[in-house]
C-alpha cells in the first residue's frame, strides 16, 4: 500500500487530433476567406481588344456599337472565370442607382466581339469629344461633377418655372441650389437644361448702354409718329416723356440678359 501511495502520478497526455479539433472554427474561417480571396483575385481581367483596353467606357460603347440594350450604360469589364467561361460585368444606372449585371460569354463569342471591334477605326480624342457633344444627355452626370460650387446657374425644368440660384452640389438623383438663402433640391429627371457661369461679371457699360439705347429708341419712335400725325407741342412733350420712361424701364429689365451674352457660359442638356 505504501508503495502505491508514494508513486508519483504523471499527467495524462492526450494524443491524437485534439489540437486540430480545437482549431476547427479557425480552419473553417480560413477556408472561407481563402475561397472568397481566390474568387475575387484569382479571376483574370480579360482585354477583349487593344482598342478598348481592360474596361469599356460609355464613349467606346457608342463608337463600337456595344451592348445596344443598355441605355444608361456606365462601363463594362470582362473576366475569365474558367477555361471555357468568360463573364462580363456591366454597370449601368437605374432608378435604384448604380447596378451591375453579369453576362456569360463563351470564348468564341468574345473572339467574335474582338473581331467586330478590330474591324472599325480606333477611338481617338477628337471622336471622343464629338460623341460627348452629340450625346450630351448621356454624360450629364459627368458634366455635373465639373460644375464649381457657388456658380450662378439657370435651370430649365419641364412643366415648372425656371430656377436661378447658386450651385451647391449634385447628388445621385438631385441638384442642390442656394436660392434666397435656402437650400433647395431639384430632381435630375425633371431637368431639361442647365446653364451656368464659372465666373459671373456685371459690366456697367452694358447696363448703361441698354438703358440709354432703349430710351433713344423710344424717343425716336415718338418723333416718327409725330412726323406722321403732327401732334401739338403739349402732346409731343408728354409722349416724349412717356416713351423715354418706358425705354429706361425696359432697358433696365433686359440689361441682365444682354450682360449674360458677354460672359462665357456652359450648357448641359439633360433631355
Amino acid at each position: 500500500m505504501k508503495k502505491n501511495q508514494n508513486r508519483i502520478l504523471k499527467p495524462r497526455i492526450n494524443r491524437g487530433f485534439s489540437i486540430i479539433k480545437n482549431c476547427y472554427p479557425f480552419l473553417i474561417v480560413f477556408f472561407y476567406l481563402f475561397v472568397n480571396f481566390y474568387k475575387i483575385y484569382g479571376e483574370e481581367i480579360l482585354v477583349v481588344h487593344k482598342y478598348v483596353g481592360s474596361s469599356i467606357d460609355l464613349e467606346e460603347k457608342i463608337h463600337f456599337s456595344l451592348f445596344p440594350d443598355f441605355t444608361h450604360f456606365i462601363d463594362a469589364q470582362f473576366y475569365k472565370v474558367d477555361h471555357d467561361k468568360i463573364e462580363a460585368r456591366i454597370q449601368y444606372l437605374s432608378v435604384n442607382g448604380v447596378e451591375t449585371e453579369n453576362r456569360n460569354y463563351t470564348p468564341y463569342e468574345v473572339y467574335s466581339l474582338a473581331r467586330e471591334i478590330g474591324s472599325q477605326l480606333p477611338l481617338d480624342n477628337i471622336e471622343r469629344k464629338d460623341i460627348q457633344k452629340k450625346y450630351q444627355p448621356l454624360f450629364a452626370d459627368r458634366f455635373l461633377s465639373e460644375v464649381p460650387e457657388n456658380s450662378i446657374c439657370f435651370i430649365k425644368i419641364k412643366d415648372d418655372p425656371d430656377i436661378e440660384g447658386l450651385f451647391y452640389k449634385a447628388e445621385k438623383n438631385n441638384i442642390q441650389l442656394w436660392k434666397n438663402q435656402q437650400l433647395i433640391s431639384i430632381p435630375i429627371n425633371s431637368v431639361i437644361k442647365m446653364k451656368y457661369w464659372k465666373e459671373y461679371k456685371t459690366y456697367p457699360k452694358v447696363y448703361w448702354g441698354s438703358v440709354i439705347g432703349t430710351a433713344v429708341i423710344g424717343l425716336f419712335s415718338v418723333e416718327i409718329l409725330n412726323a406722321i400725325y403732327k401732334q401739338s407741342n403739349e402732346d409731343i412733350w408728354f409722349y416724349r416723356f412717356i416713351s423715354v420712361s418706358m425705354g429706361i424701364t425696359i432697358g433696365y429689365k433686359v440689361a441682365p440678359y444682354i450682360n449674360d451674352m458677354f460672359i462665357p457660359s456652359i450648357t448641359i442638356e439633360f433631355q
